[in-house]
Parts: C-alpha cells; structure tokens; sequence
C-alpha cells in the first residue's frame, strides 16, 4: 500500500445528525413538566453545549480535533495540535460505505482517539482510498 494522506473538512451530514439531536433534546427539555424558569436554564445549557459540540467535531475547530490523516505500508499518523503523531489503528474500529468511526491508541495517552469521518468530510474519491487503507491497515 502507497503512503495516502488525507486532509478532513467539515462534514454537512454530521453537522445535519448532530442538530437533530440537539433538536429532539431541546424538544424533550421543553415538553418537560417542570417550572418554565427550569426549562429555559436547561435550553440555554443545551444550546451552550450544542455550539461547543458542533464547533469541536463538525467543524473541526476543537484543540485535540484530528484534521488529517496518514497511512502506510505499517503505521498510521494523525494531524492533532499542529504535530503528528504515531499512533495504532484500534480493533473496534468501525469502517462502513457511509461513515467511519476510527479509533486510535497512541503511546503517550491513556484514552484513544476517536474520529468520526462520513463520506462527505473528505474530498471526492478519497473516502474509497480511506475504506481501503483501514481495511488493509
């Protein structure tokens, strides 16, 4: 396998997920029978916590966002907080035609990363070389 890069952009199709969630959530918050003063703190949490969620993962803006990707013949490489760094392809990895959910443990961190990656937040005929690349990887 050739060494492939590739660069994440935004995807609309996460983001549209992500504010259906939300959505439903501030639906159920208001349809909640507690006191109106209640409903609107935990609407205007939800909607705090929606802007940090959609600025993190759909936009890609959050400091340990994962914005590119590098794989070879043996070892997979991650763009984060402006360095690369060397990290192992995980075994609950889930790779499907529409979205991948890539985990990744690196050396020097207890917690793997997580990346969600659908087929709209890489450049066309990317996301074909991606399923490759972690099915072989």
């Amino acid at each position: 396998m050739q060494d492939l890069e590739f660069k994440l952009l935004p995807s609309k199709q996460y983001g549209l997920l992500i504010s259906l969630f939300l959505l439903t959530s501030m639906v159920v918050v208001l349809s909640l029978p507690v006191h109106v003063a209640i409903k609107w703190s935990g609407s205007v949490l939800l909607l705090v916590y929606g802007v940090y969620v959609f600025y993190r993962h759909v936009l890609l803006g959050g400091r340990d966002a994962i914005t590119k990707l590098r794989c070879d013949e043996d070892s997979w490489f991650i763009f984060i907080n402006n360095q690369w760094v060397d990290v192992d392809l995980r075994g609950d990895t889930l790779v499907t035609g529409r979205v991948l959910v890539l985990r990744f443990r690196a050396v020097h961190r207890i917690r793997p990363y997580s990346c969600v990656i659908f087929k709209d937040g890489l450049p066309k005929g990317c996301y074909r070389e991606l399923l490759v690349g972690c099915r072989l990887g």
